[in-house]
């Protein structure tokens, strides 16, 4: 739904699962050993120090 109220109907969803098949254990793995090299957290942020926003 956007802002004015409008429905779609998403009609793609399934081109990205088409090749591996929807919740493909093997894919999930991965993604999921992968994440945890990809998210990263630093304190920076919430320092006086650190960032300005």
């Amino acid at each position: 739904m956007d802002v004015e109220g409008s429905e779609y109907i998403d009609l793609l969803g399934s081109a990205a699962v088409a090749n591996v098949g929807h919740g493909n254990h093997e894919v999930v793995d991965s993604i999921k050993k992968k994440i945890n090299d990809l998210i990263h957290y630093t304190p920076a942020a919430h320092s006086p120090f650190g960032s300005s926003y």
